[in-house]
């Protein structure tokens, strides 16, 4: 916590613990659903802006 806060506010921390939990919910929701992963395909068109 001590690094954290050497670079976000209180409120920041906070944020990024929500949005950090949302990600991880989201990842786990796909798995137990059975949402198909993203090809290394689709990582490299979305990364090239072309999505």
């Amino acid at each position: 916590m001590a690094r954290l806060r050497e670079h976000f506010s209180d409120p920041e921390v906070v944020e990024l613990g929500l949005v950090t939990g949302a990600f991880l919910m989201l990842g786990r929701l796909h798995r137990a659903f059975g949402v198909a992963e993203m090809t290394e395909e689709t990582h490299r068109r979305l990364a090239d802006g072309a999505g």
